[in-house]
């Protein structure tokens, strides 16, 4: 089913309007409870998914992606290793399968603080 501001619909059918449908998730804008600016080490997904997974990380300015390390039809932890230079006050993430549907049961950011506010 799908929402929209007029109402909900039944969303069926291998494709919309001819373009693939890939599953995903916004997991929105975090600050993480610190205005520091902050490192993202690494991000653990408990997923199970017929693909691998795509996260999407924005630092505000930019966005970029990066793909599981496996994928797995059981429910499991799945890693992703964003770039090292990647610091931001706010991240917004987006988890996207590749595959037809996944499940998500949790995901778990390492992220660390650093002292400079900006």
């Amino acid at each position: 089913y799908g929402l929209k501001a007029n109402g909900i619909y039944l969303l069926e059918g291998d494709d919309d309007a001819g373009q693939p449908i890939t599953a995903g998730v916004a997991l929105g804008k975090h600050d993480f409870g610190t205005q520091a600016l902050k490192n993202l080490a690494a991000v653990y997904v408990g997923v199970s998914s017929s693909g691998k997974m795509l996260l999407r990380v924005g630092d505000g300015k930019n966005t970029y992606t990066y793909m599981s390390r496996r994928a797995d039809a059981e429910l499991r932890v799945q890693r992703f290793d964003p770039g090292r230079g990647l610091r931001t006050n706010y991240f917004t993430f987006d988890l996207v399968g590749e595959g037809e549907a996944f499940e998500l049961d949790n995901v778990t950011f390492n992220v660390a603080a650093s002292n400079r506010k900006i």
